[in-house]
């Protein structure tokens, strides 16, 4: 792998990671049930193209900068997703287990 496709990989990995909001994704995990973990398996944000015209990079760059950003991206989605989907089940247990500690 050349360096131009290197620095893409990382700049994508980075930029996802940055980008995308855990809070939201943790949220629609709870709030959607498993309905929500599969809406989080089947957006696909896009990368910000923003930031490639601004540094004129070349189409390759863009290209491969644009697969690893929706591929990291969508797969934090569906890890803070499920993370709150389980939650739930965690919270509830909790819930009963006090009930039986307490009463």
């Amino acid at each position: 792998m050349n360096n131009d496709l290197h620095k893409a990989h990382v700049d994508a990995y980075y930029d996802a990671k940055k980008d995308i909001n855990k809070l939201l994704w943790f949220l629609v995990g709870i709030v959607g049930n498993l309905f929500g973990v599969i809406i989080a398996a089947v957006i696909e944000p896009s990368a910000p193209t923003s930031r490639l015209y601004l540094f004129e990079c070349t189409p390759e760059y863009i290209a491969y900068y644009s697969d690893n950003y929706k591929i990291k991206a969508k797969s934090i989605q569906q890890v803070w997703a499920a993370i709150g989907f389980v939650s739930q089940f965690v919270i509830i247990i909790l819930f009963f287990v006090w009930l039986e500690l307490f009463t």
